[in-house]
């Protein structure tokens, strides 16, 4: 990556979701309650060759959910993330997919070395949705 396209990168990755959360609070803290899950890449939780500043992104976002998440419980607002690996039915693993069968490169080697290591498989899109709306729900109020 060039240097002068890194700043404008982070922000694309990182700022909205800061951006979401400060609206976010500013409607529900009046409330005393509120929820909000923010899906970022699981790059942020493990390095991932090729993958340094996507993650570096991701890591600051699963940071701001932590220390949100403690600032924010005092005006009953839970925060959460969701950090996807390579997920199927998707357009990215479509590409993955398209790839492995032509060349190898640092992205085919990767996740091809993660999707080996699944027990369960990859998770979907839906899955990934439905995880997200358990999350908001009145059912995860102890989460």
């Amino acid at each position: 990556m060039k240097p002068a396209d890194m700043a404008g990168y982070y922000e694309s990755m990182a700022l909205p979701r800061v951006q979401l959360l400060r609206a976010a609070v500013d409607v529900m803290a009046p409330r005393g309650y509120g929820k909000v899950v923010l899906v970022t890449t699981d790059a942020g939780r493990v390095p991932t060759p090729g993958e340094s500043m996507i993650g570096a992104a991701a890591a600051s976002v699963v940071f701001l959910v932590r220390a949100a998440g403690r600032e924010l419980a005092r005006d009953g607002i839970r925060v959460n993330a969701l950090a996807i690996t390579l997920t199927k039915d998707t357009p990215g693993y479509e590409r993955f997919a398209e790839k492995r069968q032509v060349e190898q490169d640092v992205h085919v080697k990767a996740f091809s070395k993660l999707e080996s290591r699944m027990p369960f498989g990859l998770g979907t899109a839906t899955e990934a949705a439905d995880m997200a709306c358990f999350l908001v729900a009145p059912e995860s109020d102890g989460i």
